[in-house]
């Protein structure tokens, strides 16, 4: 036997206890092998051969370290995965755009399952008074409840606010419940009298002891003038003695407190972090508990902020004859500002009542867009507080109010309704000429609506030393730029007609303020451009000036089309955030009025008219409405044609192109619809389309009846009389500008308008002329039309002295391919053809009289002489500098913002570093905001590198932070300047991005026209990739996508550009 079968025995003997032998003679059968006696402990011998024989402890003890080492590596990888995508490695700009895996940081966005039911806001401004001035502290108690379970976190927007992990408390309410709530999100007062417990009942008082009573001037019926005193501590409106709203006086017997919540209805909840997401522009609240679906939590937070010179809270400073320096602090919140200005859920999804509390010095006064209820004096006396009743359903930024020295006035517009204005007391006599403008346009709304006005009384602010462009609507308030509505030696002068455009756009935008429809939100488009329709109607009755109106159209149209071909856009019934995008903004409201105007002319007006005055009607009382049930009621119908032409406006996206041919056969013309070309992912898209038109011998708007090219056969043929055809024949579709979409002649054709312009244009209407010009340049730009032939269509400008607007559609269109082809071989046809029209139309218009000219068309002129190099606009420009900035013998404020910027961009862009310093010196010793603007503007006009490196520094610089975008906005249309801010972006990205947000810095990458400059602007990314979040996608994407698509423009359709000039017949 082998070493390795007595090796094997002796294991058998270990395993069943007997002797090899034993075992051999029982067949070698483990199954058949038994003990035949016990053995003997002493004789057992023992050996260990492999296994794991532990005690219970040690096998204890093993198993933790082996969970030790577990969570250790579990812990390492986590942490350090999520360091490596914090500190990704620097991608492409492709990969980032496209790629999922670097998408992790946090979201922008509040959650939806957390839900805003109540607000009270306490606010308590600071002026000069401290040692820290034109600060406000405040507190908010937000109630809100979560639509799941499990959620411990709360987030509110927050940004430029202090506030510390001390000053969040959050409460859980035991009472409150989703039955204290309406199911549509009403408010309901049961959480009222929750949030005011400890205080007592707000009651009409009576006067107690000697108020300080102080006169105003109030305009009575008649034109008859009587005083009116008012409690100058009584929320600051002077209204009449029978006036009820503020017959409560101040008593001062009862101080005012915070509200007071009893443990016993109330649990305060354990907070374990508070984190500020400064890039999302968020506070995250994280809880020790989760919250319960639909319990109610009230979330209390104190905090501090600064006034500011732009959005939030805005404040400013003014003198009203008296020689000292007076105040006013206003809100300025839209779209989405509220966050600058308190803790809240700053998203359009989230509407809820507010109530508002206002501490202010007993001689200042109060007013807010919400009625007036009560005034308590705080523990410190100088102090007292006022209170508002609560509003209706409405967003975070959608409240306003202000604290000011100003005493308001009362006039009557109505026997309805009354005007309580906030203006300076130097103004007053000027604002009672105008309060009869309010008054006209009250009476041509109510006129038009067959119903009153929906407010009482409309209380409108006018803030001094503030931007023109500033101007926000509230429920039953208007704030506005002084600027806007008064006229004055120290202010820009306004071109006539402004006032009443924009009385009538207030007034407007006031009357539907309310009735905006948030659940129906295929319907928002209808509420944005009815003001603008409704304006229409104000100017047609009241301006004799019939192109005020037409500009007033055409152009927001145009511009919307514009805006359309430049970028990508959603249909109208789409809601994508337009609180954040004012160009998103105005398209919906320009496209949305183009609709309207079309839906009145295949109507009619008496239809459409009732249809606007049942729609006011159905939502003062309906949360939605239909437009075509209203249309079908009072037996009205619309046929299919009709509610097919609805629903492709508000489905499709873009606009359609129509394409005219002439049928050899028949001599008839053949009308074809087609997309706009250049544009990716949009599905084949076919209109029904009203068609209108004019010919060689019927050049009257509105004669003809509107036909329809249906998207069934997408074919429309327009007859002609068989004696009338020749080759003089010619056909213009859509004459009057009304359609939404532009026309596209054959070569042929556009060649015989063009002659038919040259030789007589005037005998064509003034939206024909325009809509034809901004037709044949955009369809050139799309490479739909040879450039030579739009080219000769718009040369007959140079015969054009009076009609403003197609001056103005032609050379906002040549802007494009002058800045974009500027380094292109093409560019001099361009600069040929800009020559031919500009130049010695520049040349005549000023040896002609100022009565023969159009001032605005004038400002043009200038403008385009003097970037052509036109040496007589040059010095022309240098003297008006000369004459306001050197020699002081003229005033800019006698000149209007665009003369006045181009004659100090013209200087600067010409001269050197003294006119430069000038010009800065200049912006530091004025205190107008919008002269300031354009000074600063100036500055980036400038062609010299070392003053170049000195306009990119003023943006560190405080005391230009205001005015930042202006500076982009300027280098932007500096070539030179744009190259070496690119370089310096390369090297000094990291600074200049703690400066300046990524929205500030697109300004310059979007007016990126070159294959260098793009490269730049990768290899910018590409260094910092780092740097980038996940919300930065979107603003990245957009640049990335418009610098493409003008790439590649070039690429195709630059090459193509030329100019012939045509023999035109004398």
């Amino acid at each position: 036997m082998g070493s390795v079968d007595r090796e094997a025995e002796r294991k058998m003997v270990f395993r069943y206890g007997g002797t090899p032998a034993e075992f051999r003679n029982n067949g070698n059968s483990r199954a058949n092998f038994v003990f035949t006696h016990s053995p003997e402990d002493n004789n057992i011998e023992y050996s260990r051969k492999g296994g794991c024989f532990v005690s219970i402890c040690r096998g204890i003890s093993i198993a933790v370290l082996i969970f030790v080492f577990i969570f250790f590596m579990s812990f390492t990888i986590f942490f350090s995965t999520k360091y490596a995508y914090e500190h990704k490695p620097n991608i492409t700009l492709e990969d980032f755009l496209n790629h999922r895996a670097y998408l992790i940081d946090k979201r922008s966005r509040i959650p939806k399952h957390v839900i805003p039911k109540h607000y009270r806001l306490f606010l308590q401004p600071t002026f000069n008074e401290t040692a820290t001035p034109f600060t406000y502290s405040g507190v908010v108690w937000i109630t809100v409840t979560s639509k799941k379970h499990n959620s411990k976190r709360i987030e509110l927007n927050v940004k430029n606010l202090n506030i510390r992990m001390e000053d969040v408390t959050v409460l859980k309410s035991i009472r409150l419940t989703n039955a204290d709530f309406d199911e549509d999100l009403d408010w309901d007062l049961s959480e009222e009298d929750i949030m005011t417990w400890g205080l007592h009942r707000r009651k009409r008082r009576q006067v107690v002891g000697n108020e300080t009573e102080v006169e105003a001037v109030v305009e009575e019926e008649g034109g008859g003038v009587t005083s009116t005193t008012v409690d100058s501590n009584s929320g600051g409106e002077v209204l009449d003695e029978d006036y009820e709203e503020n017959a409560t006086v101040i008593d001062k017997s009862v101080f005012y407190h915070h509200p007071v919540f009893p443990p016993d209805d109330f649990v305060t909840i354990k907070i374990l972090d508070l984190e500020f997401d400064e890039s999302n522009e968020k506070m995250i609240i994280y809880l020790g508990t989760e919250m319960k679906k639909d319990i109610y939590y009230i979330v209390k937070v104190n905090f501090t902020g600064n006034m500011t010179n732009d959005k939030g809270l805005y404040w400013t400073h003014y003198e009203d004859g008296e020689g000292s320096h007076k105040f006013i602090a206003a809100t300025v919140l839209e779209p989405n500002n509220a966050r600058k200005l308190y803790p809240c859920m700053d998203d359009h999804n989230f509407r809820s009542p507010f109530e508002i509390n206002i501490a202010r010095k007993v001689n200042m006064n109060t007013a807010s867009s919400m009625k007036f209820e009560m005034s308590e004096p705080m523990e410190n006396e100088a102090v007292v507080v006022d209170t508002y009743n609560t509003t209706g359903m409405v967003r975070a930024s959608e409240i306003g109010f202000i604290i000011t020295d100003m005493t308001p006035e009362r006039y009557e517009l109505t026997e309805k309704v009354h005007l309580i204005a906030y203006t300076r007391n130097r103004y007053d006599n000027y604002l009672k000429e105008i309060v009869s403008v309010f008054a006209a346009v009250m009476n041509v709304y109510e006129d038009y609506m067959r119903m009153n006005f929906p407010y009482d009384s409309i209380k409108y602010v006018t803030i001094p030393n503030t931007e023109s462009s500033v101007r926000e609507i509230k429920e039953g308030m208007i704030l506005s730029s002084e600027k806007r509505l008064i006229k004055d030696e120290t202010y820009f002068p306004t071109p006539d007609g402004t006032l009443l455009r924009i009385i009538s756009n207030e007034l407007a935008k006031l009357w539907i303020h309310n009735l905006a429809d948030y659940k129906n939100k295929e319907m928002h488009w209808l509420h944005e451009s009815i003001p603008l329709y409704m304006e229409s109607i104000a100017l047609r009755k009241l301006n004799n000036n019939s192109f005020d109106m037409d500009d007033f159209l055409l152009e927001g149209k145009l511009r919307a089309m514009q805006e359309e071909t430049n970028v990508k856009t959603s249909p109208l019934n789409v809601l994508t955030n337009p609180w954040e995008e004012d160009a998103h903004f105005e398209l919906v409201r320009f496209k949305g009025l183009s609709l309207l105007r079309m839906m009145n002319y295949t109507l009619g007006e008496e239809t459409f008219d009732a249809f606007i005055r049942e729609y006011f009607s159905r939502r003062m009382n309906n949360d939605s409405i239909d437009i075509i049930e209203i249309l079908n009621n009072n037996n009205r119908h619309t046929d299919a044609t009709f509610n097919s032409f609805l629903h492709s406006w508000t489905n499709f996206e873009k606009y359609p192109i129509i394409e005219i041919g002439r049928n050899n056969y028949s001599g008839h013309f053949e009308l074809r619809q087609r997309m706009i070309p250049f544009e990716e992912e949009i599905s084949e898209q076919i209109w029904t389309i009203p068609v209108t038109f004019i010919n060689d011998t019927n050049k009257q708007l509105f004669m003809e009846k509107v036909r329809w090219l249906v998207d069934s056969n997408n074919l429309l043929t327009i007859e002609t009389s068989c004696e009338m055809i020749t080759n003089n024949t010619w056909v213009i579709v859509n004459p009057s500008g009304i359609g939404y979409y532009r026309v596209n002649y054959e070569v042929a054709h556009w060649t015989r308008l063009a002659h038919v312009l040259n030789s007589n244009f005037r005998t064509l209407p003034y939206s024909t002329l325009t809509t034809i010009v901004d037709d044949a340049l955009n369809l050139a730009r799309l490479g739909l039309l040879d450039y030579s032939i739009a080219f000769n269509v718009i040369s007959f400008l140079r015969k054009n002295d009076e009609l403003y607007q197609p001056w103005k559609s032609a050379l906002d269109n040549l802007k494009f391919i002058y800045e974009a082809l500027e380094d292109h071989p093409s560019y001099v046809h361009v600069e040929h053809f800009l020559e031919f029209l500009i130049t010695k139309k520049y040349e005549n218009n000023f040896t002609e009289t100022a009565d023969s000219r159009n001032p605005l068309i004038s400002s043009l002129l200038v403008e385009w002489a003097c970037r052509l190099g036109v040496a007589a606009c040059i010095e022309d420009q240098k003297r008006m500098f000369r004459e306001i900035f050197v020699e002081g013998t003229s005033s800019p404020f006698q000149f209007s913002e665009d003369d006045l910027f181009q004659a100090t961009c013209v200087v600067v862009k010409y001269s050197g570093v003294n006119e430069w310093k000038l010009v800065r010196e200049r912006f530091l010793n004025s205190d107008d905001i919008n002269l300031q603007k354009i000074l600063v503007k100036a500055l980036g006009c400038t062609r010299e590198i070392s003053l170049i490196k000195k306009t990119i520094a003023l943006l560190k610089d405080p005391l230009f932070s205001l005015y930042n975008c202006q500076i982009l906005s300027s280098i932007s249309h500096n070539k030179i300047a744009l190259k070496y801010t690119l370089d310096y972006l390369f090297n000094e990205w990291i600074d200049v991005r703690s400066y300046l947000s990524l929205q500030d810095v697109s300004i310059l990458l979007r007016k990126i026209s070159t294959e260098n400059e793009f490269a730049m602007y990768e290899q910018i990314f590409f260094r910092y990739s780092r740097t980038f979040q996940t919300m930065d996608k979107e603003i990245l994407k957009r640049m990335r996508d418009t610098i493409m698509k003008l790439l590649r423009w070039k690429r195709e359709i630059g090459p193509k550009i030329n100019y012939q000039q045509f023999i035109f017949d004398v």
